[in-house]
């Protein structure tokens, strides 16, 4: 049987979904949003997220946005980041609200997982 080599650990490899809302042209929340879920789609389970917000998204971010970013990545999602251009004021709270909305999310979701499993029992 092979065993690994200690000189040569194993190499992690990790998907990293990019999220790329630095475009100049968004104008509207709902733009906002449609680009989010749309580069969304496809992430897979176990991922880092990265999401990067330019000027023009932080204007027409849209106040549901930590709720949006926690639907789309609570089950998928094992580290999210967020990238806003220096100088941003509003950095702080929207990793804050990211965050809550997540552990919410994740709350929700486990109390409704042992609600089935109580009732199939």
């Amino acid at each position: 049987m092979n065993t690994p080599d200690p000189q040569f650990p194993d190499t992690q490899v990790v998907l990293a979904v990019d999220i790329d809302l630095t475009a100049p042209g968004y104008y509207t929340a709902r733009q906002v949003s449609e680009d989010l879920r749309d580069q969304a789609r496809y992430a897979a389970g176990g991922c880092e997220v990265v999401i990067r917000l330019g000027r023009a998204a932080l204007d027409a971010l849209p106040l549901e946005f930590g709720r949006l970013v926690a639907g789309e990545f609570y089950l998928t999602a094992d580290r999210i980041t967020i990238t806003v251009p220096g100088g941003t004021r509003a950095a702080a709270v929207i990793t804050m609200s990211v965050a809550r909305h997540l552990k919410l999310a994740r709350e929700d979701h486990a109390r409704m997982v042992a609600q089935r499993r109580a009732s199939t029992g």
